[in-house]
């Protein structure tokens, strides 16, 4: 019984205190944040690692802490004896709470491969943008794909937009490509998944997600025809008016249709502000690092101390 008191306690741990408290804590930050009026703000780098970090950091923590116990010498039928250690009951333990989690996050989520024609760009503005024309029921321009990122186009939205509107919008979709805005969607919805107290931080995702489409539209208006793009926003969205139930593409939401529509057709467009997704990664990374080391360096005197800790209160 004794074998399973630390990887209990740390699962413990982690979804009851230290996961809620560091969501809190986001969630205090971002509530003081003065981006209300700042919607570029809203999809800035530091708002997404504050939400992706609360629950992405402590289970990277215990990814690294499974894996030390491990050690490369556990063997299925060694886990399955009645004396198995603690190693094998925490990667169990890790299994049920973290990679069952994320293989399901990764199977709903679908990822597209590209099978249709590719659509050869006559516009020196898009040349380098990998467009594939595809007629599935997805959205009728959108950028797919995780590592290897891709646009499809549906032939409907060829059909209704113009040369210079469809230009815009696939210059719109080349800067979420530019920004990993496809992998950083992901790794947020799938962080979520993973915190308890996802509720406190869901709201900021949809920020975060709106920001980053009207940056990525002031992004493509510096670039071209900024009245061309909105018009291109409104003509898609009307593509997928059929069902009713489904009202605005890309946000979801017609409020952020008009918000974003608006914007581009101002007299004049708000200076366009720069923020680095980089430095978001290179955040996560070096906290990786130190985890890493703390794990390689530390975790035998925790784990005596979780365990004399738990043999003091059950004793």
């Amino acid at each position: 019984m004794t074998e399973l008191i630390y990887p209990i306690s740390a699962a413990l741990l982690l979804y009851l205190v230290v996961i809620p408290g560091l969501t809190l804590g986001a969630r205090g930050l971002l509530r003081r944040a003065k981006t209300d009026d700042d919607i570029q703000g809203w999809g800035s780098a530091w708002i997404w690692t504050l939400i992706v970090a609360p629950s992405l950091l402590p289970l990277l923590w215990w990814t690294f802490d499974a894996f030390h116990q491990i050690g490369g010498h556990h063997t299925l039928d060694a886990c399955l004896t009645p004396h198995a250690d603690g190693g094998c009951a925490e990667s169990f333990i890790f299994a049920i709470l973290v990679l069952t989690p994320a293989i399901f996050h990764l199977i709903r989520t679908r990822v597209h491969w590209p099978t249709g024609t590719r659509w050869m760009a006559i516009d020196d503005r898009v040349k380098d943008l990998r467009v594939f024309l595809v007629d599935d029921t997805s959205d009728p321009i959108s950028t797919r794909g995780f590592f290897v990122p891709w646009i499809g186009l549906r032939a409907d939205a060829l059909a209704i937009l113009g040369h210079e509107e469809l230009v815009m919008a696939l210059l719109h979709e080349g800067e979420h490509i530019r920004g990993l805005d496809p992998l950083r969607r992901w790794l947020a919805g799938l962080a979520l998944a993973l915190n308890p107290t996802a509720g406190l931080l869901r709201p900021y995702f949809s920020k975060w997600e709106l920001g980053r489409e009207a940056t990525c539209d002031l992004q493509a208006a510096s670039k071209g025809d900024r009245f061309a793009l909105a018009h291109a926003l409104v003509r898609v969205a009307r593509l997928n008016l059929m069902p009713p139930s489904h009202v605005a593409n890309l946000v979801g939401r017609p409020t952020s249709l008009t918000l974003r529509v608006s914007i581009l057709i101002h007299d004049v467009l708000p200076e366009l502000q720069h923020s680095s997704h980089g430095a978001s990664f290179t955040f996560l990374a070096a906290n990786a690092l130190a985890i890493q080391l703390l794990v390689h360096f530390g975790m035998h005197e925790l784990h005596q101390w979780s365990e004399g800790l738990f043999s003091l209160i059950f004793n």
